[in-house]
């Protein structure tokens, strides 16, 4: 699903929100709240530990979005300026580097080189 759609399915599936709420916020005794990082772990890590699944640390979602860009095409030194990231450090968190790889190796391959070592292995 793209940002767009689930922005959109969002805004459907939660009417009954005020319009005055902040735009993720939740009902709570004191009122509508926005969702707050430590909030939506605590509830995460709920769930997971009610499938007996281990609690995971919103580093885990960095690196995790983090691949999923570069899975996507994203390009590694774009996807460094998003994420914040200050150093190339990132790199050593890729996950599914055998799938990765062949997509930039193949998008920087200029095929005006390539075709001279073609020919020449004809």
């Amino acid at each position: 699903m793209n940002p767009y759609d689930a922005f959109v399915h969002h805004l459907s599936a939660n009417l009954s929100v005020p319009s005055q709420a902040p735009l993720f916020a939740f009902k709570t005794e004191q009122g509508w709240l926005p969702m707050a990082k430590s909030w939506f772990f605590t509830r995460f890590n709920d769930v997971w530990k009610s499938s007996n699944l281990p609690a995971l640390s919103g580093h885990c979602f960095h690196i995790g979005g983090a691949t999923e860009l570069l899975l996507r095409g994203v390009l590694p030194d774009m996807l460094a300026m998003q994420g914040r990231w200050k150093s190339k450090a990132f790199l050593e968190y890729w996950r599914h580097i055998k799938s990765i790889l062949p997509i930039f190796i193949s998008a920087s391959l200029d095929h005006s080189c390539v075709s001279p070592l073609r020919a020449s292995m004809d």
